[in-house]
């Protein structure tokens, strides 16, 4: 398969951010041994591979095809919270294929939804990649211009996807909880978007069942009414199931993203700027 061969290639000949791999599962699993760190590293390799190819699939796999390899649970969780009047908010995870798990979503439940995302540098591939990502239903807004985008449709029930374990740039706006037993910088989105648009909040956790297929679970870690006193409540819920989820299936996570590049000491700096104003 194309995906193997492209594993060889990751793996054992650019060694693909291996450094970067390396680091990240040090940091999380700092006392598992030698050869069970090895073994995670070469499973990620050959997931990330497969993924890699699953998202090209996603450019012309069929609603059907998909229903076929992604199965969902606990979806009345979910449908509830709209008959009682609330929006959701999906906070996904770089676990297993993102890239499907937003796809099905759009057609899963009955909510119109929302994807939010980051605008990439390179156009052409940043136009593709909004295209196969709307192309059963869903709206794409950009991170940039989410908080008009809700302030417009306050008063509309629906549903709003993001991906929550992105790592802030250095000398944006951030919020630290511990992840792993380290300081973890967050976007401060994962926070304030579920609460300007008062709705409940939901992981999907997704798990591989064999090659190009998956299973969703939806998780739900909390609704309206937030606690003014807790500004960080939803984000440490968040760091919380994210943690126990890469750790149920650690080679499933995206290790090859710099998620600690840089510390809470030496982001410092940037983060008192941000409390002056």
């Amino acid at each position: 398969m194309i995906a193997d061969f492209l594993y060889f290639v990751t793996y054992y000949i650019i060694k693909y951010r291996r450094a970067v791999v390396e680091k990240n599962l040090e940091i999380s699993f700092p006392n598992i041994s030698k050869k069970d760190r090895k073994r995670i590293i070469k499973k990620f390799y050959k997931n990330f591979s497969d993924v890699l190819i699953e998202s090209l699939m996603a450019i012309s796999l069929s609603k059907e095809e998909l229903k076929q390899r992604v199965s969902y649970s606990n979806k009345h969780l979910v449908e509830d919270c709209k008959t009682r009047g609330f929006s959701s908010v999906f906070l996904a995870t770089h676990q297993c294929n993102w890239e499907w798990m937003h796809l099905t979503g759009t057609f899963q439940f009955s909510y119109q939804i929302v994807g939010i995302y980051k605008s990439l540098k390179s156009d052409s591939f940043g136009n593709l990649m909004l295209m196969v990502r709307s192309r059963f239903g869903g709206d794409m807004v950009s991170s940039d211009r989410i908080v008009r985008n809700i302030a417009k449709n306050k008063n509309e029930i629906r549903g709003i996807g993001l991906i929550g374990d992105q790592r802030p740039h250095i000398g944006g706006k951030k919020i630290w909880v511990k992840m792993f037993g380290h300081d973890t910088a967050f976007h401060t989105g994962v926070e304030f978007i579920p609460k300007m648009e008062n709705a409940a909040v939901f992981i999907p956790h997704m798990t591989r069942k064999g090659r190009g297929r998956y299973h969703i679970d939806m998780i739900k870690l909390c609704e309206p009414p937030y606690n003014k006193e807790r500004p960080t409540e939803i984000i440490e819920k968040y760091a919380s199931e994210l943690e126990s989820i890469i750790k149920k299936h650690p080679s499933d996570w995206l290790w090859s993203h710099d998620r600690w590049k840089y510390t809470k000491k030496e982001a410092e700096p940037w983060d008192k700027n941000f409390e002056k104003k």
